[in-house]
């Protein structure tokens, strides 16, 4: 009787080991397993997804042919935010000069422009200023090299004589600006998704700035608070 238990007890012991030793070996293979992913999702290139995108060049019209455009990408890694894209825009139309009765001056064109999604055409600050083309009218700048040096000083269009003419009266203009990006912010499908260009007269909103003493205006409010001048339906062609 005595050695039965013993037995017993010996053999319990034994397969109080082995279940003890096979479950550290089962803890020691799962920590491994998640060190190794961990490493694995560190060293992922989060841009090698998006370089189809670099040096890309779209096409932009506008459905009554008065705007033509190009939207171009260039992604440089080596930056903060990588990814620069340019929008530029050519308006082969006639605009009306106006009045900023505030600043006591001349007619002249005062218009800022919106490029964004049908339903936000009042929303934001704007896209920058719409500007006469004073020479080359009929050319268009290398949108590509300016995304490429993350760059949108654009010299093309001015220069000329008519530039110091104040009774210059233009019928072509220009917008241009640009937006930079990460891996995480860039959506090609919103970018092209912008399929509105809405031109607004700020002329009207100049006010005194009673710190500087000099004049200016609030894109914003404009934007918020003024009807478009004109609206430009856009298309996208790759």
């Amino acid at each position: 009787m005595i050695i039965v238990i013993v037995v017993i007890i010996l053999l319990g012991a034994t397969l109080g080991i082995y279940l003890f030793t096979k479950k550290d070996d089962s803890e020691t293979t799962t920590n491994t397993t998640t060190n190794a992913a961990t490493v694995t999702n560190t060293n992922t290139d989060p841009y090698a997804d998006l370089m189809l995108y670099d040096n890309k060049l779209v096409t932009i019209s506008s459905a009554d042919d008065k705007v033509t455009g190009q939207m171009a990408i260039s992604i440089d890694k080596t930056q903060k935010m990588p990814i620069t894209v340019v929008f530029f825009f050519k308006v082969d139309d006639t605009l009306a000069k106006s009045v900023a009765a505030n600043l006591g001056a001349g007619e002249s064109y005062y218009y800022i422009a919106n490029h964004t999604s049908t339903g936000a055409v009042n929303d934001g600050n704007g896209t920058g200023s719409l500007s006469q083309a004073f020479c080359n009218t009929d050319a268009m700048p290398d949108v590509l090299a300016l995304a490429q040096q993350r760059s949108i000083d654009l010299e093309l269009y001015r220069g000329c004589d008519a530039q110091n003419d104040p009774f210059h009266t233009a019928e072509t203009f220009y917008h241009i600006y640009s937006n930079y990006y990460n891996s995480s912010t860039f959506d090609y499908d919103k970018l092209i998704g912008r399929n509105t260009l809405a031109i607004f007269d700020t002329a009207p909103y100049y006010e005194k700035n009673m710190e500087t003493g000099g004049f200016g205006v609030q894109d914003s409010t404009v934007i918020a608070q003024s009807v478009p001048t004109i609206i430009y339906d856009l298309l996208y062609t790759e």
